[in-house]
């Protein structure tokens, strides 16, 4: 379903129309619209507003989670567009008006409840990284409490503590606010890591002995290495 998104002239629904012109960089070839006239929303999104795009911009450790292409797919469009092109718009879109953009977007194309909100925490957090000052300062030091936190939870499963485990459930409703006045996004963030953090953690050990063992290979071999080239999405901190 596209809910709100239509063709650019709104005679049909919206489709996703991409040409791949690298491993993660992609063009579209088709425009779409997207109206929420109770919000007050309405942006066309041409060819030429994204030159290139990644699609989704999730970090490779949590693909397992929100690919980089989906149901979610429009949405991730219109929010590249927005962070892209919103200074030029009439009226202008700041970062954090393209995430709420975001969010009711993704509502609209069905994307599940605890997905959605978690996927509006994410961008919540890049927006808040390129704020400088204290948003900045807040989410690094938010960013490192939530490494610790999750840390600490597996610490208290595998050691069954309950103190350490209570502590870890705990500390997210102290860290939400460093978000303020997004402290609801906060919580939202923080109780995901202690929720993603554990498959992800697994999954970038299991990536670290792959790429190991690709260099291995490849330099045995005499060849390229391979894993070099994989390309990751990367955030700045």
């Amino acid at each position: 379903m596209s809910g709100r998104f239509s063709s650019v002239d709104g005679a049909a629904s919206a489709q996703v129309v991409i040409e791949q012109r690298s491993d993660t960089g992609f063009v579209l070839r088709e425009g779409f619209r997207y109206r929420d006239e109770a919000a007050g929303y309405d942006f066309t999104v041409l060819p030429g507003d994204l030159p290139v795009t990644d699609l989704a911009s999730v970090p490779w450790f949590l693909r397992w989670f929100v690919p980089a292409y989906g149901r979610h797919s429009l949405a991730a469009l219109l929010h590249d567009h927005l962070i892209e092109n919103g200074s030029t718009l009439t009226p202008p879109v700041s970062r954090v008006e393209a995430d709420d953009v975001f969010s009711a977007a993704l509502r609209d194309l069905d994307v599940p409840l605890v997905r959605r909100h978690l996927m509006r925490a994410a961008v919540a957090i890049e927006t808040r990284l390129t704020h400088g000052g204290w948003s900045r300062a807040g989410m690094r030091i938010w960013l490192g409490a939530s490494l610790l936190g999750t840390a600490t939870l597996l610490l208290g499963i595998v050691t069954r503590e309950p103190l350490l485990g209570v502590g870890a459930i705990v500390a997210p409703i102290a860290g939400a606010l460093l978000w303020w006045p997004q402290f609801r996004v906060g919580l939202v963030a923080g109780y995901g890591a202690a929720l993603l953090g554990p498959p992800s953690y697994a999954i970038a050990i299991a990536y670290g002995l792959y790429a190991a063992t690709e260099k291995l290979v490849s330099r045995a071999r005499g060849g390229a290495d391979d894993a070099a080239h994989v390309a990751r999405p990367e955030l700045d901190l």
